[in-house]
């Protein structure tokens, strides 16, 4: 049965400059957060927003990358724009938030199938995300191989959905891989309540996971109380371990 959700502050950061970061200490109730992309990364965008949303303190986080052998920033720049938009009109939001991040996914896939005049390139795009609401709840969906990893208690734990790559055109395949995930996991969306045991959340491209493994992210960072470096910190060890892609990007979230 889908979780309902008490009713939900937006600023809006262009993503990183490639080799950059924010520099400050953003923060909103009870998250701080920090981001960094490689000198190299190109193809893919970033969010760090937060927003008032219907009296609610809302975080809205994603890493948008499109794959190494597409070289389009397009389809990464649409969802950036639009994405969440799309997600939090959905009516049922409240009611039934997997069903509402899902058809938001949806409806921006249609409506990057009717820019007829733009230039996609292949297409393929991950996608991560992570909203937290007043602090106190999160919500993550992936569609694609990046992945959101939370640090709960000292121990790793997986919020993303692992499944196999997105290979074929445009950003169908990304609705056809949610079908999947809906299939077998109930909506593709992963609900945590943070407590007093949630220390960080790690969303990260496919290249940082490429050379990293989830516990030895989270071990790297667990000493690390400053999301921008500790963002840095892990790209720049997965950059160093010789990962082959150059997509890398990471977002850190801590709660507190």
């Amino acid at each position: 049965m889908a979780a309902q959700l008490q009713q939900i502050p937006v600023t809006s950061n262009d993503p990183s400059p490639a080799g950059s970061q924010s520099g400050t200490q953003n923060q909103i109730r009870g998250v701080a957060y920090g981001n960094y992309s490689g000198h190299h990364c190109r193809g893919c965008c970033t969010v760090t927003e937060t927003k008032k949303f219907q009296n609610r303190d809302m975080g809205l986080f994603a890493i948008y990358s499109s794959a190494p052998n597409s070289g389009h920033i397009n389809v990464p720049r649409y969802l950036q724009r639009n994405l969440f938009s799309n997600i939090l009109k959905q009516s049922v939001f409240w009611s039934n938030p997997e069903k509402a991040i899902v058809e938001g996914f949806r409806e921006t896939k249609v409506g990057i199938l009717k820019e007829e005049k733009v230039a996609w390139g292949n297409g393929n795009c991950r996608a991560v995300t992570a909203m937290v609401i007043d602090g106190r709840q999160l919500l993550v969906a992936n569609a694609g191989d990046s992945k959101a990893v939370l640090c709960r208690a000292g121990t790793a734990v997986q919020l993303s959905i692992d499944y196999k790559r997105i290979t074929s055109p445009p950003w169908i395949n990304i609705r056809d891989a949610l079908h999947e995930i809906e299939k077998e996991e109930g909506m593709g969306v992963r609900e945590e309540l943070i407590d007093w045991a949630t220390e960080f959340l790690i969303l990260a491209s496919d290249g940082v996971w490429e050379t990293m493994g989830n516990e030895e992210a989270v071990d790297l960072l667990k000493e690390v109380m400053d999301p921008d470096t500790a963002a840095k910190l892990l790209v720049d060890r997965a950059a160093e371990k010789g990962c082959s892609s150059e997509i890398l990007s990471c977002i850190v979230i801590r709660f507190h």
